[in-house]
C-alpha cells in the first residue's frame, strides 16, 4: 500500500483534512505529521523515517498562507524531503507539489539545475475533483478489491422507480451492441452502475476501459483502438469537446466503434453529471448524437430511493471493514440516525462517512454519538 506524507501549514488544516479523507477513500495510507508521532519520539527523526519509506510519497501543500508565514515547520519538512528527492530516481514521481489556492510553487533548488517548479503538480483550487483525479494518477493507489459482484439491491434498492431501472439495466446489459448513457448528479452511483453492467456482461467484454471525454481527439482515438473487446466507459460527457463529439458521432456503430478502418467491438457506456436535456442546452451534444445513445438511465438522488439506503449502508460497511481489516458494527440507534439523514452528495457522502467512521474506530460498536459527531462536522 502507498504511504503518503502530507506537509502543510496549520492555516490550511480544513483543506488538508478534505485531501486526507479523499486519499483514504482511494486506498492510500496517509501519514499526517504530528498526529502520527508517538509521544517521546524526536520530531525530525520521525519525519525523516516517514519520508524514507520505500513506498512513500511526499505531498507538499502550497498556498498563500504558506507564503505569508515567516517561520514554519513545513520548511523543515521541505528541506528533509528535497534531500530525499535527490537520492530518488528522476523518472519516478515522489515529491508532488499541490496548490491549495492561487499561488506559485516555490523555486527552491532540488539539484541538477532544477527547482520545485520543474515538478508536475496537482491543482486543487480551480477544480477539486479534477485535481484529485490528477493526484491519484500520480500516486497510482491500490484500488479496493471486491471478491464478489454486488447484488442488484446494492445499486437499486426496492423502490418502484429503482426496480424499473433495475429491470431496464438488466435487459440492456445482456446486449452489448446498444450504447448506454448514465446520467445523475454527483454521488448518485453512475460508476457503480457502469461497473455492474460491465460485470453482468463479462462474457461479452473482457475489461473495462475508462476514457475522459475532454482529452485531445488523437489521444481518444488511440485509446479506443486499443480497447477492442472491452467495455469503453466515456466519462464526463459534459466535458465532451466538439472534435470528440464529431469523432464519436461519425464512428459510433451498432457494435461499437469504427476507427481508422478498424472495427472496435466494444460495449459503449457514457456517463454525465448533466441530464441529456442539459447536455443539449449546453451544446455538449446534438440531437443527432443523442439519437445514437439509444438508451438513457437517469439515476435519482439518494433521498428518492426508499428502501435503498439500508442496502448501501450494509454494502459499504462490509466492504470497508474487510479492506481496513476492522471488525466494527453500527448500533441500532446509530443506523437509524444514518437512515434519517439527508445526504447532500448522495452515495459519495454516505461512502465517505462510513469509511471515516471505520478508519477512526479501534473496532467494536460505532454509536449514535460517534455518527452524530461525524455528520455534524462534515
Amino acid at each position: 500500500m502507498k504511504i503518503v506524507f502530507i506537509s502543510y501549514v496549520r492555516e490550511n488544516s480544513r483543506k488538508v483534512k478534505r485531501l486526507y479523507d479523499a486519499l483514504i477513500r482511494h486506498g492510500v495510507k496517509v501519514w499526517l505529521d504530528r498526529k502520527d508521532i508517538d509521544p517521546g519520539n524526536r520530531w525530525s527523526d520521525t519525519i525523516r523515517k516517514a519520508i524514507q519509506e520505500e513506498n512513500s510519497l511526499f505531498l507538499a501543500c502550497f498556498s498563500k498562507e504558506y507564503f505569508n508565514k515567516n517561520k514554519t515547520y513545513m520548511n523543515e519538512e521541505l528541506t528533509l524531503a528535497i534531500e530525499e528527492l535527490r537520492q530518488r530516481p528522476h523518472d519516478q514521481s515522489w515529491f508532488i507539489p499541490i496548490k491549495l489556492n492561487k499561488c506559485q510553487i516555490p523555486d527552491r533548488q532540488i539539484g541538477g539545475g532544477e527547482t520545485l517548479r520543474c515538478l508536475q503538480y496537482a491543482d486543487l483550487y480551480e477544480d477539486w475533483d479534477d485535481g484529485i483525479k490528477c493526484l491519484l494518477n500520480l500516486i497510482k493507489p491500490n484500488p479496493y478489491k471486491l471478491d464478489n459482484l454486488p447484488k442488484p439491491d446494492f445499486i437499486f434498492g426496492d423502490s418502484t422507480d429503482m426496480n424499473y431501472l433495475y429491470q431496464s439495466a438488466s435487459k440492456i446489459a445482456d446486449h452489448h451492441s446498444m450504447p448506454i448513457t448514465i446520467t445523475g448528479k454527483v454521488g448518485t452511483g453512475k460508476t457503480l452502475l457502469s461497473n455492474w453492467i460491465h460485470e453482468k456482461g463479462i462474457k461479452i467484454t473482457q475489461k473495462l476501459v475508462e476514457i475522459d471525454c475532454s482529452i485531445p481527439r488523437d489521444e481518444l482515438v488511440k485509446k479506443c483502438i486499443k480497447s477492442d473487446n472491452s467495455t469503453i466507459l466515456f466519462d464526463r460527457l459534459e466535458k465532451l469537446t466538439r472534435d470528440n463529439q464529431f469523432t464519436l458521432f461519425q464512428y459510433l456503430a451498432g457494435y461499437g466503434l469504427h476507427l481508422n478502418n478498424k472495427d472496435i467491438r466494444a460495449r459503449i457506456i457514457f456517463m454525465s453529471r448533466l441530464s441529456t436535456k442539459e447536455l443539449i442546452e449546453a451544446r455538449r451534444i446534438t440531437y443527432d448524437f443523442l439519437a445514437r445513445m439509444q438508451f438513457v438511465i437517469d439515476l435519482p438522488p439518494l433521498h428518492r430511493r426508499s428502501g435503498h439506503l439500508n442496502c448501501l449502508i450494509n454494502y459499504f460497511w462490509e466492504r470497508t471493514n474487510n479492506f481496513m481489516k476492522k471488525d466494527c458494527f453500527l448500533t441500532e440507534s446509530a443506523r437509524k440516525l444514518m437512515l434519517s439523514h439527508i445526504w447532500p452528495q448522495n452515495v459519495f457522502d454516505l461512502e465517505y462517512t462510513i469509511e471515516h467512521l471505520i478508519h477512526h474506530s479501534s473496532g467494536g460498536a460505532v454509536t449514535k454519538k460517534i455518527v452524530a459527531d461525524v455528520l455534524n462536522n462534515y
